[in-house]
């Protein structure tokens, strides 16, 4: 391993000069003379004079960054000629150690997170993710990786999908090479991609077994309708694949709404790798709107019920007693729990009420959120539930204890609207629920708790018209 302590470094024995060293000498020998045209020097011989005005006037032209390097190469090449033998390796080291730590804050900020997106039209990116992923130095800070592969790189054969065996080598190339250095144990294949990303992360993934924690795939990665993904693997890259995801901490999935859309449980693989995450600590299920939203009792079939502390719904449709049932499964671990857009198919009108009364009865929570919660009955009519302090959304946190006695006093106090702004005047100022907002969410309710009651009418009219 490589010694990340300067003072260390210093102590090691003088590093043989390396091949650059010509090139490094021969790129600086200008920056003597910018240096000296920087002090004013004048040359006794004209044409000598002319040519420092010249360069006068190229550094006029250069941006400051660039006349503050060549001054500081200057001073640097300036001192080195001047140190004798045992202070001039002293400073040779001084600068390795320098450049290392220097080139290793780099590395971290922009190597961190790498992007891959890629057609047939220009593949830059996969040239970059191979150039970054072959350098060991570069690669082992790569923490998140994301991947989206456009459709003109795959094809269909019949029902099964197939990519580009070019791309497929390359990627599978770049992941060993990652998982030498036990990098990049995050990946996201982008929600734009419609089944190709997938199969070839699949693929790759089980050619190289890289090892990840946290995996994220929405929904026309894996569900697109009639396409069959992994038909072409093996049984024993398959079996790799789901050893791969056995090991998952982290996994975000979106999911079709509707049986007949369902492909999972006419495509075994897919099935059968769905059933492996069985050491989730948090699971994010949505449904995008291009597909409408997931029903809970599929996701429950498909995926196992693993000891989550962290749960995320969002987009999605289901009875009440289907959502208690869903979240009950969890209930000896989960500390965390979010509801975005999450629709209640009931016709009572307590359905979010008695919800969030389980919730605060049954749960050990530290951490509750709502975001657009609602309830949709059997003729269409769709109401929203007033979460109390805001309309539109709820924060709960703190200890088990207080989380809990916030969503009791949620379930008591809250009440259904047709639409976010209505019936306004009928809030409750008076409650004692700690929340926390972002500060945009803050300031707009400050806005509106500083505003007068004609403004409040106002904002709650074009709320209805917004919303309507």
């Amino acid at each position: 391993m490589s010694n990340n302590n300067p003072r260390k470094r210093l102590a090691t024995e003088v590093s043989a000069i390396d091949d650059h060293t010509e090139k490094i000498v021969a790129a600086t020998n200008g920056a003597n003379n910018a240096f000296g045209t920087m002090q004013g020097t004048k040359e006794d011989d004209g044409s000598q004079t002319r040519m420092v005005y010249k360069q006068r006037k190229t550094d006029m032209a250069l941006p400051p960054s660039k006349l503050l390097g060549r001054l500081a190469a200057g001073i640097h090449i300036g001192i080195a000629e001047r140190c004798g033998d045992k202070d001039l390796c002293a400073l040779r080291l001084v600068c390795r150690s320098l450049s290392k730590d220097t080139t290793d804050v780099f590395v971290k900020r922009f190597f961190s997170y790498v992007e891959c997106d890629i057609s047939s039209a220009s593949t830059k990116s996969l040239a970059r993710l191979q150039a970054i992923s072959f350098k060991p130095e570069f690669c082992r800070y790569v923490k998140r990786f994301s991947f989206y592969m456009q459709r003109d790189l795959t094809t269909l054969s019949g029902d099964t999908l197939r990519v580009d065996t070019e791309v497929l080598h390359t990627l599978r190339r770049c992941f060993r090479s990652l998982s030498k250095a036990n990098a990049a144990q995050s990946i996201c294949i982008s929600h734009k991609d419609d089944g190709g990303g997938f199969e070839v992360v699949s693929h790759a993934l089980a050619a190289s077994r890289h090892h990840i924690t946290s995996l994220n795939i929405w929904a026309m990665c894996v569900a697109t309708a009639g396409t069959m993904f992994l038909q072409s693997m093996s049984a024993q890259e398959l079996d790799c694949l789901c050893s791969i995801w056995s090991k998952l901490i982290t996994l975000e999935i979106g999911l079709l709404h509707n049986d007949k859309q369902m492909v999972y449980q006419h495509n075994a693989p897919l099935y059968r790798l769905l059933a492996m995450p069985t050491c989730l600590e948090s699971l994010t299920v949505a449904g995008p709107d291009t597909f409408g939203t997931p029903s809970l009792h599929i996701v429950r079939d498909l995926l196992p019920g693993p000891p989550l502390r962290k749960l995320w719904l969002s987009n999605v449709d289901t009875t009440a007693t289907g959502l208690v049932h869903f979240i009950s499964a969890y209930r000896n671990t989960l500390e965390a729990l979010e509801l975005d857009d999450t629709i209640l198919l009931s016709e009572a009108e307590n359905a979010w009420s008695e919800v969030l009364e389980y919730l605060g009865a049954e749960l050990a929570l530290t951490s509750c959120a709502g975001w657009h919660i609602s309830r949709l009955s059997a003729d269409g009519t769709h109401r929203y539930w007033h979460c109390v302090h805001n309309p539109e959304w709820f924060v709960c946190g703190g200890t088990r204890e207080e989380v809990s006695l916030q969503l009791k006093e949620l379930a008591t106090r809250g009440f259904e609207l047709e639409s976010y702004g209505t019936d306004s005047n009928t809030r409750d100022e008076g409650l004692s629920l700690e929340f926390h907002p972002s500060e945009e969410q803050a300031g707009w309710s400050d806005n509106e708790e500083g505003s007068d009651s004609n403004s409040e009418e106002e904002t709650s009219d074009e709320s209805d018209d917004e919303y309507q």
